[in-house]
């Protein structure tokens, strides 16, 4: 842990003051309800991991992430960002967190829902992809339904989005049309040359953007030279259209030697991405 905390001080200038928070004595739970959704007109399953303060009340709320991909995102074999967080908070390194999984709609339904533009690598073809709807499922139908049960924060600044490949894809989409959202961005592997680099193009021209945004990337992606060396750079692309659009902004770029287009090199990354999105 020693090490990424060094690398983020040398790659984005140092932590905040302090780059612990008090260790607190916290218990969890893994907590579940279906949403049905009116948007997509279907249901799925969202996982939330709740924090609880022995000898505590709880004041106020606590920050959230909104993962996309729950069930990878909670999953041991995945992210495993459960026990990642526990890690985390036991050592002080962020603040007691509750993170929620947005299930997909199934392997069906995925690419439709996370495509706000046409995948030309996609097979079978999909012409008219409702990616586009996801960005108000979340703030319409996922966040009231998170919020009426738990105690997570209105403030935007303390509210975290992300996904891996296709999950970061609407993360980002998410993010470019509804910055009101989220202050926080986690991407890792995101598709962005789809459509002739719209996302990207959109990217350049935005002007607002989370205060913090973590980017991560294998060098060997798809194990084609060519192709990797096209979906890094797209990242770094990525990283300059941020610090070009809001110069206050924050980012922190990995690209992880020989790491592959897989969740379990998401969830290698998630603890150094966290600490940055999150720590104090």
């Amino acid at each position: 842990m020693k090490i990424w905390l060094l690398i983020l001080a040398l790659t984005t200038g140092s932590l905040a003051e302090g780059s612990e928070v008090e260790p607190l004595d916290v218990t969890w739970s893994l907590e579940t309800f279906t949403l049905e959704s009116s948007t997509f007109h279907n249901a799925r399953t969202i996982r939330v991991l709740l924090p609880h303060l022995k000898g505590r009340s709880v004041e106020g709320t606590f920050p959230v992430l909104l993962m996309n991909d729950g069930l990878a995102a909670f999953d041991p074999e995945g992210w495993d960002l459960p026990q990642v967080v526990k890690t985390l908070v036991a050592t002080g390194k962020i603040p007691p967190l509750v993170v929620v999984g947005i299930d997909n709609a199934g392997a069906a339904r995925r690419a439709d829902e996370y495509l706000p533009l046409i995948d030309e690598t996609f097979q079978p073809p999909m012409p008219q992809p409702h990616g586009a709807l996801y960005p108000g499922f979340l703030a319409e139908e996922v966040l009231p339904a998170v919020r009426a049960r738990f105690p997570i924060s209105t403030d935007r600044d303390r509210v975290g989005l992300g996904g891996g490949s296709y999950g970061a894809t609407i993360a980002l989409y998410t993010t470019l049309t509804r910055p009101d959202l989220s202050g926080k961005l986690l991407l890792e592997s995101p598709a962005l040359y789809m459509s002739g680099g719209r996302l990207l193009e959109e990217a350049r021209a935005a002007k607002s953007w989370p205060r913090r945004v973590s980017l991560g990337i294998g060098s060997h992606e798809t194990g084609n030279a060519s192709d990797d060396e096209g979906l890094v750079e797209d990242v770094r692309s990525l990283e300059r259209a941020i610090r070009d659009g809001a110069p206050r902004a924050r980012t922190r770029l990995v690209v992880e030697p020989t790491a592959r287009h897989e969740e379990a090199a998401w969830g290698r990354r998630a603890a150094a991405a966290l600490i940055f999105l999150f720590g104090p």
